[in-house]
């Protein structure tokens, strides 16, 4: 038998699998875009291991739902395509701010209601998004330096 918990926890762990869901399939199709531009090497570069990093928190938290005798059932919103690298960087980076954002908040609520170990699930995320968000930054920054020319390769070298 399962342990109860309070409804908001469960509402929370369940908008968190739906932006980390939607997340991952964004990675994806932009993985996938950038390989069809004919940047191979930057596509495999960061999209997959980071694809699975959400994968893993994920996984994490649906178990913790069905530990809590709880219907795993969530919504996420649908990927974007199209636009340049620096539009889907742009895009991705926005997307992680939010989540990270939404992560904390609800790392803190898990907290106020005393919801045990939850807030580690949050934690192992947050951890993960942020060095995902200083990535594309650092990301960024080369691009603004570069130029449009000439980043593709020191991109790949990050």
């Amino acid at each position: 038998m399962g342990v109860k918990t309070d409804p908001k926890v469960i509402g929370d762990l369940l908008a968190t699998c739906g932006q980390l869901a939607g997340m991952q399939e964004q990675y994806r199709v932009d993985s996938y875009a950038i390989r069809n531009l004919g940047l191979k090497d930057l596509g495999r570069k960061f999209y997959p291991k980071w694809h699975q990093a959400l994968e893993c928190h994920l996984n994490r938290i649906i178990k913790q739902v069905f530990a809590f005798e709880e219907n795993p059932s969530y919504q996420m919103l649908p990927a974007q395509s199209g636009g340049d690298i620096r539009a889907m960087f742009t895009r991705d980076l926005t997307a992680l701010r939010q989540m990270f954002l939404a992560l904390c908040a609800r790392r803190k609520a898990a907290w106020d209601l005393r919801a045990d170990y939850v807030p580690d699930l949050y934690e192992h995320a947050i951890a993960d998004v942020q060095a995902q968000i200083e990535h594309i930054e650092r990301w960024m920054r080369l691009i603004e330096g570069i130029g449009p020319g000439g980043f593709v390769g020191a991109l790949v070298e990050v």
